[in-house]
C-alpha cells in the first residue's frame, strides 16, 4: 500500500503539477477524524477550511531512510506552494506547514508521521483512558497503546511515544511478555508488553503496555 499525504493549498498553483497529483481539496467531513485527533495545532480546522486545492504526494514505504527522505520532499514541496495544512493520512492527523519544515530540518520524521491520541473510556471506570499511536502500521511496524486508570496521561503518553520511537529505530523487536520500565508514579514494577489488536480503530497490530495494579484497565 502506498504512503500518501495531501498538501492542502489556499489556491491552485500551476507549479503544483510538477510536484504531485493535483486533486480537489478534501471537505470538512472527509477531514473529520484527522481534525479530531490533531491536538497539537488548535488552528488546524480554520487552516484546512481555507484550502481550495490539494497536491497528493505518494511514495513506496516502509523504510527509515525513505520516510526521512519523504518528509524532506513534502517539506520542500510545501515551501514552494501556498500550503495551509498537510493531511498526513497514515497518521490520521493534520500538520502545520512550519511544523513539517521543522521536522525535516531536524531530521525527525516521526514528529509528523506519528500521531499520539488520548481517549476517555466512557463506559469504563472513573479516570479510565487509552493512549495510542497511529502511523507505525504504515511502516509495517506495530503501533503502541496503553489502557490505564489513575495515572498521569502525559507521563503515559511519553512512555508510549518512547516505545514507538524505539520500534522505529530498532525494528519489530518487542515480543509478547517483554517488559519496559514504567514512568514515575506508576508503582515501580515493570510494565508488561502484550501483542494484540488495537482497542481503538483503525484495526492494526499493537504493542500494548500494561501497567501494574491498580493502574491496569485490562478486561477479561
Amino acid at each position: 500500500m502506498a504512503y500518501e499525504v495531501l498538501l492542502l493549498l489556499e489556491r491552485a498553483d500551476p507549479s503544483a503539477e510538477a510536484l504531485g497529483e493535483v486533486v480537489p481539496a478534501p471537505g470538512k467531513r472527509e477531514l473529520a477524524d484527522a481534525l479530531g485527533h490533531t491536538r497539537d495545532w488548535p488552528g488546524a480546522g480554520a487552516a484546512a477550511a481555507r484550502a481550495r486545492a490539494a497536491v497528493k504526494l505518494v511514495d513506496e514505504l516502509p523504510s527509515e531512510e525513505r520516510l526521512a527522505a519523504f518528509v524532506a520532499r513534502a517539506a520542500a514541496a510545501c515551501a514552494r506552494l501556498p500550503c495551509v495544512a498537510v493531511w498526513w493520512r497514515p497518521a490520521d492527523r493534520l500538520v502545520e506547514p512550519r511544523a513539517l519544515a521543522s521536522a525535516a530540518a531536524d531530521g525527525d520524521p516521526l514528529r509528523v508521521a506519528l500521531n499520539m491520541r488520548l481517549f476517555h473510556v466512557e463506559e469504563g471506570t472513573a479516570d479510565e483512558r487509552v493512549v495510542d499511536t497511529v502511523g507505525m502500521a504504515a511502516l509495517e511496524l506495530p503501533d503502541v497503546q496503553c489502557h490505564f486508570v489513575a495515572l498521569d496521561a502525559a507521563a503515559v503518553a511519553a512512555l508510549v511515544e518512547e516505545t514507538a520511537r524505539y520500534l522505529y529505530a530498532e525494528g519489530d523487536v518487542i515480543g509478547d511478555g517483554d517488559t519496559v520500565a514504567g514512568p514515575e508514579g506508576s508503582g515501580g514494577a515493570p510494565w508488561v508488553c502484550r501483542r494484540e489488536v488495537a482497542l481503538v480503530d483503525p484495526p492494526r497490530d499493537v504493542v500494548d503496555l500494561t501497567p501494574p495494579a491498580p493502574h491496569a484497565a485490562r478486561r477479561a
